[in-house]
């Protein structure tokens, strides 16, 4: 390593005078046109010395090493600037006026109480029902009015011209269909019977209606039996009738079937079947 060195001082002051020709560009020239010229120039001088090393018998130097031994050290840090002054803070802004709050508006004024209702009727009810010289059923209210009287059946059996068909129950109320010469069943009136037997006739006029909840919870009607005249069988006339389980209809089933039968006419009712002259009718849905 130590003759390696010699040569390459014997080499370097061979080629003084041509890197003073160069300008020692190896330790740096500022011009940009100078530093690519540069380059070429120490490629050639590192040739020389590769040739000279051989000629001498000692291994050359890689270029970058060569290059290491010819460029001066590096300078030492320049010192660090000194800090400039801090700027003046800016001025703040004065702050703005507050705004005038607005006036409250005034409270309304309450509205007047409204004006109680009278008081309404006291409600009519039945102060009694008895029976009059004629056996006819008359109600009274309580206002003192006086319905019109329901005349009550009679037959033969009471010693007066018959007025229901025989066999049929007694004290059932009836009424007189308005318009025609009609009648229909309204109700049990007096009777107390469990099996009741509807007349086809009353006063000599045909029986042709039941009405309108005639029956309704009558629960301790058994059974019925009902006349071949009737041709319409009204709302809930048998509802809630839990223990009628026997309805007899002494038309055909033809007859039976052709009936007009309101809603929920046996609504609530037991019986499954209806027992006609001719034959049975189901009354399960």
């Amino acid at each position: 390593m130590k003759k390696t060195k010699k040569l390459l001082v014997s080499f370097l002051a061979s080629v003084s005078v041509l890197c003073g020709s160069l300008g020692l560009v190896a330790c740096g020239g500022n011009d940009s046109t100078s530093s690519s010229g540069e380059a070429t120039e120490i490629e050639k001088v590192y040739a020389q010395y590769v040739v000279y090393a051989q000629a001498q018998g000692e291994e050359p130097l890689s270029y970058e090493e060569w290059l290491a031994t010819i460029k001066g050290e590096k300078g030492d840090k320049g010192d660090t600037g000194a800090q400039g002054e801090k700027g003046e803070q800016g001025i703040q802004g004065e702050k703005g006026e507050q705004g005038e709050q607005g006036i409250q508006g005034e409270q309304g004024e309450q509205g007047e109480q409204g004006i109680q209702g009278e008081q309404g009727e006291q409600g009519i009810g039945i102060e009694k029902v008895e029976l009059d010289e004629n056996g006819d059923l008359v109600i009274t209210l309580t206002d003192g009015t006086k319905l019109p009287p329901i005349e009550m059946p009679k037959t033969e059996s009471s010693g007066s011209n018959s007025l229901i068909d025989k066999g049929a129950t007694e004290n059932l109320h009836y009424q007189k269909i308005a318009g025609k010469e009609e009648y229909r069943v309204i109700g049990l009136g007096l009777a107390e019977e469990s099996d009741i037997v509807i007349s086809s006739t009353y006063k000599g006029l045909s029986v042709t209606e039941i009405g309108d909840v005639a029956f309704q919870d009558c629960t301790g009607l058994t059974s019925v039996t009902i006349g071949d005249s009737v041709t319409s069988i009204g709302f809930y006339a048998f509802a809630n009738c839990r223990r009628l389980t026997s309805i007899t209809f002494n038309g055909t089933k033809e007859e039976w079937n052709a009936i007009e039968k309101r809603s929920n006419w046996n609504h609530g009712v037991p019986a499954e079947k209806v027992v006609c002259s001719d034959g049975e009718v189901s009354l399960v849905n």
